[in-house]
């Protein structure tokens, strides 16, 4: 066989499926999927929220990222007739686009429930019900029917909220005493707030004219994906989409916008993909489909905001010398003990990209788990396997959620709040720490614009 043969095993797998192959969860890799699809989740959206823009982008959020997790999910729209107020499927069916997500009928009684807007627990049902909510730049999940005020102000809480709200499930599902049956409250406006709850912040009135995609596989899609969502008038934002690569089927389960016809026989390249959906949410793109050279070197005329989503060490080492007014990165935990993690840079700041101690490039051994050693008397290579072994793993809702993140520092500092340079969450513990300073260099980003609404 030849590395061929090992290179579509690593492209054609699951990370996700391949998370559960190193939990150990799963006796074979070929049974992740079913372990997952078992596990299912329901999705009740309120006659209330079916036609509010906050609650329909919880709601899209919610069932893309639980069915590219392999989670089954079955979703209610109270309102069948409520139609998309915001974003690319602005005028559509809220109903028919989370059909097309993947969302299926209920059937039986689910294992986990997740409710938008105004809906009572049922008393029949004894597993977790949670309440997904939001209040200003705050993301909320409480017991079902315990809302928070879910005043418009950033609608990346929304978006985070529905993240969170599959998090919840997914580690339930793994076995996560406290998940589902805990409150949790992350504030976008102040991430280190004591009561993260009243860290509500002030209602989002500009935004970048430009922003720069590094990268756009987990990381970069979801960045594409939040921004879809932010009120700008139609062709008002630009956004400057940079990635040589092409989608394979790897892609579907931890990028929110690849579709497995994306990474069909004739793959499209990811900037088409994020393309697509960004110019369907009225944004401009243009699209530079090769790697940044390592001579690259920011110039005024250019975006002044760089989001980066990238796995090169050697490119996130350099970031500081390119001297973007605001670069941010995140980086996601790799192992299956650190798949929930994430941890967010913000470029120029009291810390040099160099020296960021994670950066330096150390290789990890692959560790063969049971799940993954069966493969190795099958047709698959040896080299495959070992290949497929040093993956990283993930899953869909942790790249959402540092993609809210990531999003909301620009549009913090927009604002007046606090610039952070460094930032830490793990999602099986809802609460950011970490390493955190303030920026006090005032944020020169080129234009800002004024959103709609």
């Amino acid at each position: 066989m030849t590395m061929t043969t090992g290179q579509k095993l690593v492209d054609q797998t699951s990370r996700t499926d391949l998370l559960l192959a190193h939990l150990d969860l799963v006796g074979a890799l070929a049974d992740a999927s079913g372990w997952l699809g078992s596990r299912r989740m329901h999705v009740l959206v309120s006659r209330d929220a079916s036609v509010d823009a906050f609650a329909q982008a919880a709601a899209m959020t919610i069932v893309n990222v639980a069915v590219r997790a392999s989670l089954g999910v079955s979703v209610t729209v109270q309102d069948p007739t409520a139609r998309i107020a915001v974003g690319t499927y602005r005028g559509e069916l809220l109903a028919d686009v989370l059909a097309r997500f993947g969302a299926s009928e209920p059937a039986g009684a689910p294992a986990f429930v997740l409710a938008v807007g105004d809906v009572e627990a049922s008393p029949e049902h004894t597993g977790p019900q949670l309440q997904v909510t939001w209040d200003g730049w705050v993301a909320g999940l409480r017991p079902i029917g315990v809302r928070m005020p879910e005043r418009d102000g950033c609608i990346l809480a929304a978006i985070a909220a529905g993240a969170l709200g599959v998090s919840e499930a997914f580690h339930c599902f793994l076995g996560h005493l406290d998940a589902g049956w805990r409150p949790v409250s992350v504030s976008l406006w102040d991430p280190f707030a004591s009561r993260p709850q009243e860290a509500i912040g002030p209602k989002l009135t500009h935004l970048p004219d430009e922003w720069m995609l590094v990268g756009l596989g987990h990381l970069g899609q979801a960045y594409a994906w939040c921004l879809g969502f932010l009120p700008y008038a139609p062709g008002q934002g630009s956004v400057w989409l940079v990635d040589d690569d092409y989608a394979s089927a790897a892609n579907v389960s931890t990028g929110v916008l690849t579709s497995p016809s994306d990474a069909g026989p004739d793959p499209r390249l990811k900037t088409r993909i994020c393309s697509r959906w960004l110019e369907d949410a009225g944004l401009r793109t243009r699209l530079l489909e090769w790697r940044l050279p390592e001579s690259y070197h920011w110039e005024p005329g250019y975006p002044g905001v760089a989001l980066i989503g990238v796995d090169n060490f050697g490119l996130r080492r350099r970031l500081s010398q390119i001297a973007w007014p605001l670069c941010v990165d995140a980086g996601l935990g790799s192992a299956a003990t650190s798949f929930a993690a994430m941890s967010l840079h913000s470029f120029p700041g009291q810390l040099q990209s160099s020296d960021v101690v994670a950066w330096s490039g150390a290789a990890i051994p692959a560790v063969l788990p049971p799940a993954l050693a069966e493969l190795e008397g099958t047709a698959t290579d040896q080299c495959g396997v070992v290949m497929l072994a040093g993956q990283a793993v993930g899953a869909a809702f942790v790249g959402t959620i540092a993609g809210c993140l990531v999003v909301a520092e620009p549009l913090r500092r927009i604002a007046g709040g606090a610039a952070l340079d460094a930032l830490t969450v793990s999602l099986d513990l809802p609460s950011p720490r970490g390493a955190c300073s303030l920026n006090p260099q005032p944020l020169r980003i080129g234009t800002v614009v004024a959103a709609i609404g």
